[in-house]
């Protein structure tokens, strides 16, 4: 159906969304809690009037407000009311991990089924982040080295580079004995790589849009 909506108006909500959680996550300040929720909320009316294209990036901002909900920040924690004592580092439940996983798996394969890869490699991204402080690091590995697949096939190399010097302990291998460096983490990114079809715009690359969490 169509709607007054330029894409320009949404994907700028979105940064600002984006710009929001930012925020809040470094300063647990409720102004940008209250601003990145506010965003939410428009993007929902857009989703109800039929904005399809708006769909990913709800999932997106969605997903990071319930990861935001779960973590274990002192921070965060006193912003949302909840005791310090009441919230630890890894007590979030299997369930609690699962549905907020499954959102950000839904996020991940709108981003595809558009092909929006970079957006689709800041969810892989952001999952990582999720998983990680969730103590589930098997399942925040796979999340990051899909992250750096797919921003190595977007050309995004500088991001790539940074992403593999700040997550070196994420990505290397807990059972190797190789080094936890940038160039540990390159070699485990050239071997797990996926060759994907090309050009982007005439066939849908075939990725996995999935992660399943380890026992």
């Amino acid at each position: 159906r169509a709607v007054k909506t330029h894409w320009a108006e949404y994907h700028m909500a979105f940064t600002m969304g984006m710009a929001y959680w930012d925020l809040y996550r470094h300063t647990g300040k409720r102004r940008y809690r209250n601003g990145a929720v506010r965003i939410i909320h428009q993007f929902r009316r857009w989703v109800d009037s039929g904005v399809l294209n708006a769909q990913p990036f709800y999932a997106l901002l969605r997903a990071i407000r319930k990861s935001l909900a779960l973590s274990s920040s002192p921070l965060l924690l006193s912003s949302w009311g909840l005791q310090r004592t009441n919230k630890k580092r890894g007590s979030v439940s299997s369930t609690h991990f699962l549905a907020v996983k499954t959102i950000f798996d839904d996020a991940i394969r709108l981003f595809n089924d558009g092909g929006w890869i970079c957006y689709e490699a800041v969810s892989y991204e952001h999952a990582a982040m999720f998983a990680e402080s969730c103590s589930e690091r098997d399942t925040a590995r796979q999340y990051m080295l899909r992250c750096l697949q797919v921003n190595d096939e977007y050309g995004y190399q500088p991001k790539v580079d940074w992403l593999k010097a700040k997550h070196a302990h994420l990505l290397a291998s807990p059972s190797s004995t190789m080094s936890s460096s940038p160039a540990a983490a390159h070699l485990l990114l050239q071997s797990m790589r996926i060759e994907f079809t090309q050009p982007q715009q005439q066939q849908q690359p075939k990725r996995i849009t999935s992660i399943t969490p380890t026992a």
